[in-house]
């Protein structure tokens, strides 16, 4: 009963996986929300009340070492935003899926997908989308390097209803997609601050061949374009959900490096460094034109752990033709002992140049975060998430632990900015008396989703 509202409000959720033996399995995830605004009023967690679609989806599988097969129905509850329209998904029932793979069959590696499922909406176009990818590979590998040959041939056949506007009502789309993944290994010894190391240089590159197909007539049932990340580059399709089969006749070059360390076997950096060159330029676009270019972006990452407490990440996008960069995080994390660490990162991302308000678009955040103690029973907990574009925060914790051995208290106050741009504030305390009970809110989840690496106090070997 929300007295301020004049109405009783709910949430109603089940999740449910069964073991049916013999490779079968069920699992059924169910939820159910009394109104739009019900997380964003009530909840006390970010990821809540950003949430707009909420799923029922259940599903009958099997699995075993060569076939996966699959029956689901899935539907949604989509909670509207009062500042923005939010789009509602497909209900798709059934989806039959059935998928399988061996490899090293007289040196061939074979995979086959297939999907039938029926698509409904109350406002865009109804339909069915049959597909069946088979694709056979030839990999050569030594210690040296490796070299695989791929030949796939993706076919899909729609049938919509016959009110879609603009849409074919009978269609099949038959793309051979085809490609080659080489890859070269070498190493050295080395010494750095008085350790051994070996360090490898892996070049890279990956050559992809798909033909264009007009798509413009087909439906978009549930198809998105991939964001741009350093695994996209070795990818056969720039598009994830099936309605889309990019076009590409492109040739990606990367290159690696790794220091392992000799005495231990530790990973202790890595870096890498790659980018796309189209022989001809990608044709097949979603929602907005292609931008006609010879190349992508450029992608580099680098994580580093050289001193057992301090470990380092950073990522990073260039767009040549446009002298800028997109992308860039920086971040670093400090843990001398367990239950004592500081983490800060920086985050950039460039607005659209297609986004009708550019200065407003895009991020520019910084995050700071720990768990340190300040005695031997007590701990500070805090996180500070800023927009430095905004000039306002966006989630924001300060709390402490105590540990007394026989009973705990946790105590947390925890800020941050909903969907609608509005502040929810929440303070979660709780009393834990070892091995018997909790009494009050469990502020747990609320501290691990704020901090990384926190270790609860009674985890802690003293």
């Amino acid at each position: 009963n929300d007295q301020v509202a004049e109405r009783d409000r709910y949430f109603v959720g089940m999740r449910h996986t069964h073991q049916l033996g013999r490779g079968w399995n069920a699992a059924v995830n169910a939820q159910r929300v009394s109104d739009d605004n019900y997380f964003r009023d009530l909840s006390t967690k970010i990821a809540a009340t950003s949430q707009t679609n909420l799923a029922r989806d259940a599903i009958v599988a099997y699995d075993d070492d060569m076939w996966s097969l699959s029956a689901r129905a899935l539907a949604y509850q989509t909670l509207q935003d009062p500042l923005r329209r939010v789009p509602i998904p497909y209900r798709i029932v059934p989806r039959l899926v059935a998928a399988g793979q061996q490899q090293n069959l007289h040196g061939f590696d074979w995979q086959l997908f297939s999907e039938l499922s029926n698509f409904s909406h109350p406002t865009l176009a109804n339909g069915q989308r049959a597909t069946l990818y088979p694709s056979l590979s030839a990999p050569y590998r030594r210690s040296y390097g490796y070299v695989t040959p791929k030949f796939g041939y993706h076919v899909t056949r729609y049938h919509v209803n016959e009110n879609a506007t603009g849409l074919d009502t009978d269609a099949t789309r038959a793309v051979p997609i085809s490609s080659v993944d080489a890859g070269l290994f070498f190493d050295r010894e080395m010494t750095w601050g008085g350790r051994a190391f070996q360090q490898t240089l892996e070049p890279r590159v990956y050559y992809l061949n798909v033909p264009y197909r007009d798509q413009s007539r087909l439906p978009n049932f549930t198809t998105a374009e991939k964001d741009f990340n350093f695994a996209q580059l070795f990818t056969e399709n720039r598009f994830v959900g099936g309605d889309r089969i990019g076009d590409a006749n492109q040739l990606t070059i990367a290159m690696s490096s790794r220091l392992i360390e000799s005495e231990t076997g530790l990973e202790r950096f890595r870096a890498a460094l790659g980018q796309v060159y189209y022989f001809r330029p990608p044709r097949v676009a979603l929602n907005e034109p292609v931008r006609d270019a010879k190349s992508s972006d450029i992608i580099a990452f680098a994580s580093s752990q050289m001193a057992p407490s301090v470990s380092t990440d950073a990522s990073f996008q260039y767009t040549p033709n446009l002298s800028r960069t997109q992308k860039l995080t920086l971040a670093a994390h400090y843990s001398p002992v367990p239950g004592s660490i500081v983490n800060a990162a920086y985050r950039y991302v460039r607005g659209s140049v297609d986004a009708i308000d550019q200065a407003n678009s895009g991020i520019k955040q910084v995050d700071i975060s720990t768990q340190w103690p300040v005695t031997r029973n007590l701990s500070v907990l805090a996180r500070y998430n800023w927009s430095v574009k905004d000039r306002k925060l966006l989630e924001g914790l300060a709390g402490f632990e105590y540990n007394a051995g026989c009973w705990q208290v946790r105590a947390v106050a925890h800020r941050f900015i909903t969907a609608t741009q509005q502040y929810s504030t929440s303070f979660q305390i709780q009393l834990e008396l070892s091995g018997l009970s909790r009494i009050g809110i469990n502020p747990l989840d609320t501290i691990r989703q704020n901090i990384s690496g926190y270790r609860r106090s009674d985890e802690i070997t003293p």
